[in-house]
């Protein structure tokens, strides 16, 4: 049997990050069915279509190679005033870019939030789930 490929995104740049941390938990519980990589997403630049294409910058071009060659993506996010953080959602902005092609397309995707709002997270999740509609991924449906 192949072991799968995953791809960890994680909407925190703390380094005591709640989303991190479940996603290394992660690693720990899936090691033996799957290997988890944990992509950092710092010091990706805002997205700005003029650098994107052939012009975009490396950080970018990792985080669209990593998605593409992974067999599945896990992404958590903190909840930011009832949404995704602004770090996630700049890197799917980037992922989905250029128009028509998206390096999720198609890319199986996990949802995940860690907040200790009473909510857990849903308005975030929800805004996660939107997002990657339109950009072509498959989200399951409640």
């Amino acid at each position: 049997m192949t072991q799968l490929c995953l791809l960890g995104l994680s909407g925190s740049l703390r380094r005591a990050s709640n989303s991190t941390a479940v996603l290394r938990g992660l690693q720990n519980v899936l090691e033996a069915q799957a290997k988890l990589r944990i992509l950092p997403l710092h010091g990706m630049p805002l997205y700005n279509e003029d650098d994107d294409a052939e012009h975009a910058p490396e950080s970018v071009r990792a985080l669209r190679s990593a998605i593409e060659t992974s067999d599945g993506v896990i992404m958590i996010s903190p909840e930011y005033n009832h949404g995704m953080s602004g770090v996630l959602k700049n890197g799917l902005d980037w992922a989905s870019r250029p128009y028509g092609r998206s390096a999720l397309r198609g890319k199986p995707v996990l949802t995940m939030t860690a907040s200790p709002a009473f909510t857990g997270g849903v308005r975030a999740q929800q805004q996660m789930n939107e997002t990657l509609v339109s950009s072509c991924a498959p989200v399951p449906q409640p």
